[in-house]
């Protein structure tokens, strides 16, 4: 039986997992329907879920489950034994907010619908035996992360070599000299020169 059942996913060798999501399981079963096995129940702890709406399996058979209210995701095997997992709330490289969605591609690489955080994020290959934390989750992201800076150095350098209207506008005012100053100074010289008038 279901409560909720959200996500479903199909394994290269035709076993059907289903996101059972108001009961907080994964169940497993044949492609006629026949159960197989289940795994999961409330909780945060490994191998527990909390409201997990999708899942995806890899061409080797394993199982990864966007752990939504865990803020987390979930690697299992074929059978349910918990693997490995990584995220945690927050918006970082690696952190979750309300994950939905989860894919993998024939190379391996996790794709991840961060729902709350509106983006997507792309993770490495994941070994079976890999423990990954919020910190080391984003060394995943190297490739990523070091193409982002490369382009924020390209930008504030080029930034160095573009003023701002702002900029262009005091260079202008501190060359010009100022008016009030000169009108000043005229006035100054003008009262000089009748108190000399006067005095002749």
């Amino acid at each position: 039986m279901f409560n909720a059942p959200n996500g479903i996913a199909v394994g290269s060798s035709g076993y059907v997992y289903v996101a059972d999501m108001g009961n907080h399981r994964i169940q497993k079963f044949t492609s006629d329907g026949t159960f197989i096995t289940k795994w999961g129940g409330y909780g945060s702890g490994d191998g527990q879920f909390k409201n997990p709406e999708e899942m995806a399996v890899d061409s080797s058979g394993y199982v990864y489950v966007a752990d939504t209210s865990n803020n987390r995701i979930q690697k299992f095997t074929s059978d349910g034994t918990f693997t490995t997992k990584w995220g945690g709330e927050g918006y970082g490289d690696g952190q979750f907010y309300e994950p939905r969605g989860i894919e993998v591609d024939s190379s391996g690489y996790v794709y991840v619908v961060d729902s709350g955080n509106h983006r997507i994020q792309k993770f490495g290959p994941i070994s079976a035996t890999q423990q990954l934390s919020t910190n080391n989750s984003r060394s995943i992201n190297n490739n990523s992360i070091n193409n982002n800076l490369d382009i924020n150095k390209n930008s504030v350098q080029k930034s160095h070599n573009i003023k701002s209207p702002l900029q262009n506008r005091l260079k202008s005012q501190k060359n010009k000299p100022n008016r009030k100053i000169r009108k000043r100074e005229e006035s100054t010289n003008n009262n000089r020169r009748n108190r000399k008038k006067e005095k002749k």
